[in-house]
């Protein structure tokens, strides 16, 4: 005899029973789930796995048995609303309808001061952090001849990164070429099978430095003319602090192409001539850069 999963619900429905208690007394119970678990993830305490799983489960049964609260009680709920003399809707209504509305649209929406309270807790109990990380970068000097504005550049790499090949350079504001703030002169061909990060190999001297071929990045090599780089080396393979200049005095476009593999991307940011910061580098999820600062 196969014992059926659904034979205790069965059971306990057959228990004479007050359904208005049952539903009540249950609602109670999910509701101090639910608030512990949500108390709980509001200020970040997701070590253990189980709670928003928790959350959810006694959210979903709470919501059921909601529905048949609702219709156990729904004169009451009508007299709330409702004036049954006049047939009017009550100030208390249209207030709670107001609550309801001002946070549900905040919080859509995402903005302040609703994200400051909806993570607050995390914020106040995140743990302090004995020492922040301190990214490293290669400095790197191009166009100091250059007679025009200075230019920094700090271009923060993804840690996938393996074989990177750069170019950046400047167009005004019709999109026609200037000039460019970084090429490379050298490329870094590595043995054929070879698994090696390309850093371990260039310092064992399993590589091979070639001529860079602006072919290689096709946004750059269509726009400029240029084929011999301006940075005697190869494309860094770690982050990047570009000090440069440009001639460039009125508004343009900051462009910026890497080819890492198979996968090229071109970034490109405004130059607005009465701001020292260039606007953010238009960058994409799971892109090869994360992030680009530029100030003149």
């Amino acid at each position: 005899m196969y014992f059926h999963i659904f034979e205790p619900v069965k059971l306990i429905v057959s228990i004479p029973m007050k359904t208005k208690n049952l539903i009540s007394l249950t609602i109670a119970f999910c509701f101090i789930i639910m608030s512990i678990s949500g108390l709980l993830m509001y200020f970040g305490q997701k070590e253990w796995h189980a709670i928003e799983t928790l959350h959810i489960l006694f959210g979903v049964t709470f919501l059921g048995f909601a529905f048949f609260h609702i219709l156990n009680n729904w004169s009451s709920i009508s007299g709330y609303s409702k004036s049954r003399k006049e047939g009017s809707w009550q100030k208390e209504f249209w207030v709670a309808a107001g609550i309801f509305a001002f946070f549900l649209i905040g919080g859509s929406l995402e903005i302040e001061p609703f994200m400051s309270m909806a993570h607050g807790g995390k914020r106040l109990f995140r743990p302090k952090r004995e020492k922040v990380e301190q990214l490293a970068f290669e400095k790197i000097k191009t166009n100091q001849e250059t007679v025009g504005r200075s230019l920094s550049l700090l271009i923060e790499n993804t840690e996938h990164l393996n074989q990177p090949e750069m170019a950046i350079w400047v167009e005004d504001s019709a999109h026609h070429f200037v000039e460019t703030l970084f090429l490379p002169s050298q490329s870094v061909i590595a043995e054929e099978g070879a698994n090696e990060p390309i850093g371990k190999m260039i310092a064992e001297g399993e590589v091979e430095f070639v001529p860079f071929k602006t072919e290689t990045l096709p946004a750059f090599d269509k726009i400029s003319k240029i084929k011999t780089g301006n940075y005697p080396k190869f494309s860094p393979l770690s982050n990047m602090a570009l000090s440069t200049k440009t001639k460039l005095a009125g508004a343009g476009f900051l462009k910026l192409e890497i080819k890492d593999g198979e996968k090229v991307e071109v970034y490109e940011g405004k130059i607005n001539p009465k701001l020292d910061l260039i606007s953010n580098l238009s960058l994409t999820k799971g892109s090869l850069i994360q992030k680009v600062i530029a100030t003149f």
